[in-house]
């Protein structure tokens, strides 16, 4: 999901379409649960590439504790 917001711009939330940010990279391999993994590399580079066309800075992975843990949490939060 894709987010514009007023003050803090683009925000793209991959949730799971890629886990975490270590696995954010062109060649990613394939979790176990993964079907396809030539899919699962495709998907993750057009979402690189949209980071890179809209230019955005802050990327939330779905299930990055160590990112998590960097995150504004309530009551603070993006706008």
């Amino acid at each position: 999901m894709l987010l514009h917001l007023p003050q803090t711009g683009p925000v793209l939330l991959t949730i799971d379409a890629v886990l975490m940010q270590f696995a954010f990279t062109p060649d990613r391999p394939a979790w176990p649960m993964d079907e396809n993994e030539e899919q699962v590399r495709a998907s993750t580079r057009k979402l690189l590439a949209l980071v890179e066309q809209e230019q955005i800075a802050l990327v939330i992975f779905g299930h990055d504790g160590h990112q998590w843990q960097t995150l504004k949490t309530a009551p603070d939060y993006y706008a």
